[in-house]
């Protein structure tokens, strides 16, 4: 399952995984960036609503941004 959403400006895709034989599921998160997807690092674990969960999210979406930036020079 896929959706997309924005926080702070960012658009981010969210795809959720439940691993076979596994009760948590996963969420795999990549930023848009320059037309291009960027994977966003490990999976995030647990829900993606609360604002802190969002702010997490939003983070590493700008780590990886700056990273993609960096080895474009």
């Amino acid at each position: 399952m896929s959706r997309e959403i924005t926080i702070d400006g960012l658009t981010l895709r969210l795809r959720t995984i439940r691993p076979y034989r596994r009760c948590r599921t996963l969420t795999y998160v990549e930023v848009l960036h320059k037309g291009h997807w960027l994977h966003c690092g490990d999976p995030h674990h647990g829900e993606t609503s609360s604002a802190t969960a969002r702010t997490a999210i939003a983070h590493y979406a700008r780590l990886a941004i700056g990273k993609a930036d960096i080895l474009d020079h």
